[in-house]
C-alpha cells in the first residue's frame, strides 16, 4: 500500500521540527519513505530594502507500508 502526503515548508521554523514530527507519526505506524520530491516554492521580499522575509514551499513524500 502507498500513500502520498504533502508537507508545507516554512522558514519561520528554523529547525523544521514540524516536518520531523509529521513524518515521525507515519514512521512510528510502520510506513517507510520511498521518495521525496520538492515542489514549487516562493520567497517574500521587503520592497524598500530587498531583504528576504520568508520562504514557503512544499514537498511531496511517497510512503509505503
Amino acid at each position: 500500500m502507498q500513500k502520498l502526503i504533502t508537507i508545507n515548508i516554512d522558514d519561520d521554523n528554523d529547525d523544521d521540527l514540524g516536518i520531523k514530527e509529521h513524518l515521525n507519526n507515519y514512521l512510528e505506524e510502520g510506513w517507510k519513505i520511498t521518495s521525496v520530491t520538492p515542489l514549487v516554492g516562493t520567497y517574500g521580499f521587503q520592497s524598500d530594502e530587498d531583504e528576504r522575509v520568508g520562504a514557503l514551499g512544499w514537498m511531496a513524500v511517497v510512503l509505503e507500508k
